[in-house]
């Protein structure tokens, strides 16, 4: 079994940070706690069976140490494996070594990379498009709001 060790690695910044990093440059009137909620938001999958196909490895995107030895371990080896089970309702939170915050590390940099795939011209309306499912999520809990 392939696992990482913390001398393999350097030090990432953490991916939530870079996520609003991308919504601020993107749109800086929008409020990113209505949208983001500290890493819980709600994002469309956009790869293409192509980019699934690669057979990227998910070392390709940032993960956590922590988060990539839990998704190594259940069996997961590339961002298009990763995908296909979030997809088909896979709880990370059933992975053994799957807390709160790994899970939140996983879907963040799933998030950055999905959004580094895409053109310039369809990342504005990528974002569009989190944005309204994420605020249409909100208003379904609460539905006062």
């Amino acid at each position: 079994m392939t696992s990482l060790s913390c001398r393999q690695t350097k030090k990432r910044e953490d991916p939530y940070i870079r996520i609003k990093t991308i919504f601020y440059n993107y749109f800086p009137e929008v409020e990113l706690q209505d949208v983001l909620k500290n890493g819980n938001f709600t994002f469309p999958m956009c790869l293409t069976s192509k980019q699934r196909k690669r057979d990227l490895s998910m070392l390709d995107i940032e993960l956590s140490i922590r988060s990539y030895n839990a998704l190594y371990r259940a069996g997961f080896r590339s961002i298009g494996d990763l995908c296909d089970g979030i997809e088909t309702s896979r709880d990370l939170g059933n992975i053994r070594g799957m807390g709160k915050h790994s899970q939140r590390n996983v879907m963040c940099a799933l998030f950055i990379y999905q959004f580094n795939c895409l053109n310039s011209n369809q990342r504005e309306a990528y974002l569009r498009k989190v944005i309204e499912l994420s605020l249409e999520s909100e208003r379904n809990k609460f539905p006062g709001l």
